[in-house]
């Protein structure tokens, strides 16, 4: 299986959508099971070559927001998604 399909296996099997950190969770435990190809850097690195190829799929689309905690500081994060089509 290569990072793109089973990007979009765990984004299809949480409903069209899933945190970016989830997706990573699940994407190193997937690896650990069963190799994605090609081989993936389990390693800081991993989290970028996720995010890399999340943005190289056109049928995948990624949302930042924030959420305000008080005292001017924002939590911010990720969504990975496949956008509804009409």
């Amino acid at each position: 299986m290569t990072l793109k399909e089973a990007i979009l296996k765990r984004v299809n099997e949480n409903s069209g959508g899933i945190k970016f950190t989830a997706l990573v969770v699940d994407l190193v435990v997937l690896n650990t099971e069963e190799r994605i190809r090609p081989e993936l850097p389990m390693s800081p690195e991993f989290t970028r070559v996720v995010e890399q190829a999340c943005k190289d799929m056109p049928e995948i689309e990624m949302l930042d927001y924030g959420m305000a905690l008080g005292d001017g500081m924002q939590r911010v994060k990720t969504f990975v998604y496949t956008p509804l089509t009409t």
